[in-house]
This record gives structure tokens, sequence and C-alpha cells, in this order.
């Protein structure tokens, strides 16, 4: 289940880290290259893990909600377990997200915008502020920052403040557009930069071929080209499935479409949803289990 693979993951973290602290001590002392090498390698393995913590996030969205919604106590205390807690509550918001009812996500996004641009605002004028900034004159300017400013603070702090609240606004704004319609602009957008992406990669693999037998330089530069190529169409490649994964609602809609309703993309869209499998989850079933499974811990 999701509890012993999220232990698991934060069992690895921890070995994986302590090792690296570990050589980054003894390299601290003697410099030598093959230390480099091995806090290089783990850098990397804990990199991979931590994509393949997110992706378990998207391929398992439901059971996370479930546990959130009903082991908010348990999911508090992966928050707390060292990377696991860093990229949960990176992916928080997305847990979180619930279809907007009786509102309007498009006006609501435009909300979000104008937050947005205010707190750019509020921003520049930090800049070009002199001294202290007085939080009643600030929060009298700039009403997103009301309550947030205790007291007078270096420019500095309000900086942080300010940086924080956008991040927490863009979190804002990503629930409000996984609603339909906003939803489908977003794909549709995917989708054509996907396409682009596939015919560049095509394009690259061509040249990569033609540049064979032409000089070392020639064919380093194409495959250069087309290992870009590849990352580009993976991302946008996951970025589709992430979004419908985000929506499961408008991920089953997609599915139960004709090929004619979805239009020129269709054969692009239906090759991205067949590889989608949408786990159905029982909660009383799934809700038992995990106490049964608690209980044995």
């Amino acid at each position: 289940m999701l509890i012993d693979s999220l232990e698991e993951m934060a069992l690895y973290f921890g070995e994986k880290e302590n090792r690296y602290r570990e050589l980054e001590r003894e390299y601290q002392k003697i410099y030598e290259k093959d230390l480099r090498q091995e806090m290089k390698a783990i850098k990397n393995e804990i990199a991979a893990k931590k994509h393949e913590l997110i992706e378990s996030i998207y391929d398992n969205i439901e059971e996370y909600r479930l546990l959130v919604k009903n082991f908010p106590d348990l999911f508090d205390c992966f928050l707390e377990e060292g990377t696991v807690g860093k990229v949960l509550k990176k992916k928080r918001w997305l847990l979180e997200f619930m279809p907007l009812k009786n509102k309007n996500p498009e006006k609501e996004l435009q909300k979000v915008r104008e937050k947005k641009k205010q707190l750019e605002e509020a921003r520049k004028t930090v800049l070009t502020w002199v001294g202290k900034v007085k939080a009643r004159q600030f929060e009298a300017t700039f009403s997103i920052l009301k309550g947030k400013l205790k007291k007078d603070l270096d420019k500095d702090e309000v900086l942080d403040i300010i940086d924080d609240l956008k991040k927490e606004i863009k979190k804002e704004g990503w629930k409000i557009a996984l609603n339909e319609p906003v939803i489908e602009k977003i794909f549709a957008k995917m989708i054509t930069r996907l396409k682009t992406a596939r015919t560049g990669l095509a394009n690259a693999k061509k040249q990569h071929e033609k540049s064979k037998g032409k000089g070392s330089v020639a064919e380093y530069d194409s495959m250069k080209k087309l290992e870009e190529f590849k990352k580009t169409t993976e991302k946008y490649e996951r970025l589709c499935r992430h979004i419908l994964l985000a929506n499961q609602e408008y991920l089953n809609k997609l599915k139960n479409k004709k090929p004619q309703e979805l239009g020129e993309n269709e054969p692009v869209i239906r090759k991205i949803i067949s590889g989608i499998t949408i786990k159905r989850i029982n909660e009383m079933f799934w809700v038992d289990k995990m106490k049964q499974m608690l209980d044995t811990k």
C-alpha cells in the first residue's frame, strides 16, 4: 500500500543523504576525485528517486487524497520526513484540489491574476524603498499583504514574505485552472507543444543519421540536439499525463469522447489517454485495510 511505499522512500532518502554527508566530510579533508564522483552519483540517485515519488503522487493521486482526508495526522507525519516531506509539501495543493461548485473558474482565475499583479507591484515598490518598510503604510497600499507584516521590517524580510505569497497564489491558481473549461485550454496548449516537440524530434533523428561519418563535431552537435528534443518531448508527454491525472473527471470525459469530437489532435490525445489507467478505490475497504495495517505497526 501507499504507506509502505512512503516509509520505504523515507528510509531510502535518509540512508542516501547520510552517506552523502559522510562523503562530504571526508572530501573536505582529503579532496579525492573518487569521493567527489561517488557524491555526484548519490545526488543523481536522490534526484531520480524524487522524480519517482512525484510520479507516484500523480499515479496514485486518489489514494493520496484519501490519506489526507482520512488520516491527516499520519500524512502530517510524512510531511516532516525530510525529502519525502519536502516533495509532499510541494504537491500538497494538488492533493487538496476539489472541483469548484457554483463558481466560474475563469472569473476566479482572473482574481488570482489580479493578486499576482498586486504582489509584483508591491515587490517593485519594496525594491525602491528607503529604510525599513512601514507595515501599516505598506498594507494600506497593498491590501493583499494585510496581516502579513506584523511590524516594520527590512526590505529583504518583506521580499521573502512576497515570494512566499507568490508561491501560495500560484498553487491557488493551479487548483482553479484544473477545473473545466480552463483545463481544456491548458491541455490543448500542452498538446500543441507536444506535437511541435515530436516534429522537432523526428527532424533531429534524421539530421543525426545524416551526420554519421561526417566528423565527430557534426555528429556530436546532432546528438546533442536529438537529446534536447527527446527531453522536451518527454516533458510535454509527462505534463499532459499529469494534467489528466489531476482531474480524472475530465480524463473520463476525454476517454468517452468519439474520435471526431477530439478533432485533428485525436491520434495524439488518444495515445496519451490510452496509456493512463484510472485506479478505482473503494474508500471504506481502503480505510479498513489502512487501520489494520496501522494496528500491526
